[in-house]
């Protein structure tokens, strides 16, 4: 399984903090990619 979620880049100034935020908010889901938009980090999460 797979999900997409957004993680505001004023929550989140970095990849590594926006991956942090995205684990803590998604327990037992894995980040597996990270991409930058304008205003909001992309980060495609796996099932574990």
């Amino acid at each position: 399984m797979q999900r997409t979620v957004a993680i505001s880049n004023n929550s989140a100034n970095t990849s590594a903090q926006a991956i942090l935020v995205a684990e803590k908010k998604n327990p037992d889901w894995k980040v597996v990619n990270v991409k930058e938009h304008s205003k909001h980090w992309g980060i495609t999460m796996n099932k574990q």
